[in-house]
């Protein structure tokens, strides 16, 4: 059975959920992984169980694949499961189980994943806090915030990442911090991640990154950030950035508008002006948001 039926199985109800099951105890290590991998689009109790079961398998991948669907689902059921796995030598499952951990969303979590922010491997620390970020005590998020000053710009990075997925408000704040960062990575991914935030402020202050900074990079990547959202104002300000006089600005502000509304005009500022004067009222974007 191959990775797409699997996927698509996965996503069916619990007819769907049986068949992949099933996958799950297949002799092929490659389908008992794609198995667990589809895993991670249904709810049911028994997945929880039997996603715990595979991760006593005796293939790596199958493991690790297992681990990563538990800590994407956010179950507090998985918690027990995933604890241990931070004594695993391989980082990857370490960084995957941390991660679950905060996902689970539960006060047990805390402890554990302060401890990782200690931890000499800068892969434990960004996963721990990027745990910390998924979890609503507000000692977790002043936490994973705190992770912003690590001195490693990729903890940093990931925080910032991870910041950004959680759509949280209070996450604003930080992220316009991080836009100064020393880091080009990670001020790419800051601007980026306010993308994805739904507050005043981050639009905003993606408006005047197009129009102030000296970094084009930056610019270029407000412009990518303002195309991730089915937003009227976020067509104005990409439309604005048209008249700009940074070609890449111009560049990235047009292919954003043409993925938002399925409309062509180039860089031709004047006639997606005349086109979105008639069209505004009551349009219908054409393209799924990024995020």
């Amino acid at each position: 059975m191959r990775s797409e039926a699997l996927s698509a199985l996965g996503k069916l109800g619990h007819r769907g959920t049986e068949a992949v099951l099933q996958a799950l105890t297949d002799e092929d290590p490659k389908i008992r992984a794609d198995a667990a991998r589809a895993l991670r689009y249904t709810k049911e109790p028994r997945v929880v169980d039997a996603l715990v079961a595979a991760l006593k398998d005796r293939d790596a991948g199958v493991r690790m694949d297992a681990a990563r669907t538990l800590a994407h689902m956010g179950d507090p059921r998985a918690f027990d499961a995933l604890l241990p796995l931070l004594r695993e030598k391989d980082t990857r499952i370490r960084a995957i189980a941390a991660m679950g951990l905060g996902r689970a969303n539960t006060p047990r979590a805390l402890e554990p994943l302060l401890g990782l922010l200690r931890d000499k491997d800068p892969a434990m620390r960004g996963a721990a806090a990027s745990g910390l970020a998924y979890m609503d005590d507000p000692r977790a998020f002043r936490f994973a915030v705190g992770a912003l000053h690590d001195t490693d710009p990729k903890v940093r990075r990931e925080v910032v990442i991870t910041l950004g997925s959680t759509k949280d408000p209070r996450a604003v704040e930080p992220l316009l911090a991080a836009v100064n960062d020393a880091n080009d990575a990670v001020r790419n991914a800051a601007v980026s991640a306010l993308g994805q935030v739904d507050d005043p402020r981050a639009f905003a202050a993606l408006v005047a990154l197009l129009k102030n900074d000296g970094d084009r990079e930056l610019r270029s990547a407000a412009a990518f950030a303002l195309g991730g959202r089915k937003d009227a104002r976020n067509v104005d300000a990409l439309i604005t950035a048209l008249g700009y006089p940074h070609r890449r600005v111009r560049a990235a502000a047009a292919e954003e508008l043409t993925r938002m509304t399925g409309a062509d005009f180039g860089e031709s500022q004047s006639a997606w002006r005349d086109w979105w004067a008639r069209n505004r009222a009551g349009f219908r974007f054409l393209q799924p948001p990024r995020w």
